[in-house]
């Protein structure tokens, strides 16, 4: 037994396992270290929050909250002016139907790629395009961007549907582009 021991092989083995299952079992003590940590944190805050909000109430009811703005209804061709080249220099895109405000974002929206196609336009047509070109599918895709601008991005209002003339103005200007 011993000579197996002084192989050099089995040293090596040895010591990944042991150094092994000392590192699961050190991560699974500071997993429950952290875990209890942010349970008495969350406690203290909530408390605080509780203190603190029942101080407060009084005074929000006297304030007057903001009003909500309007929210805009663009069709697509009004949308295509919003794509942070023109005057305006809002960056606006739909998405499932809302439209977002991505001017924040300026500098990414505007450097070439797949962002800047997105740029004035129906998001969901461009990336059922690349899905498509691409083979993965287009609902799963589109779900995590909308996940995505959801957390980013403000909803500024709601894309319609054009009247006739547009359409077939819209239909044209693709019919150009082939």
């Amino acid at each position: 037994m011993r000579p197996l021991l002084n192989s050099p092989i089995v040293q090596v083995v040895i010591s990944f396992v042991v150094g092994y299952y000392a590192t699961t079992k050190i991560s699974k003590v500071y997993a429950l270290i952290r875990e209890s940590t942010n349970q008495r944190r969350s406690k203290l805050e909530c408390q605080t929050q509780l203190t603190v909000g029942q101080a407060s109430s009084s005074v929000l009811a006297m304030v007057e909250l903001p009003q909500a703005p309007e929210s805009l209804r663009l069709t697509h061709k009004q949308l295509r002016e919003f794509d942070g080249v023109r005057d305006t220099g809002h960056i606006y895109t739909a998405l499932n139907g809302n439209i977002y405000d991505l001017t924040a974002s300026r500098d990414t929206f505007m450097q070439p790629g797949l962002h800047s196609l997105l740029a004035g336009c129906n998001a969901n047509e461009v990336l059922n395009i690349a899905c498509s070109s691409m083979g993965v599918s287009a609902s799963d895709v589109i779900q995590r961007w909308e996940r995505s601008f959801n957390a980013e991005f403000n909803i500024i209002g709601y894309l319609v549907e054009s009247d006739a003339s547009e359409t077939d103005e819209y239909r044209n200007d693709d019919a150009t582009l082939e």
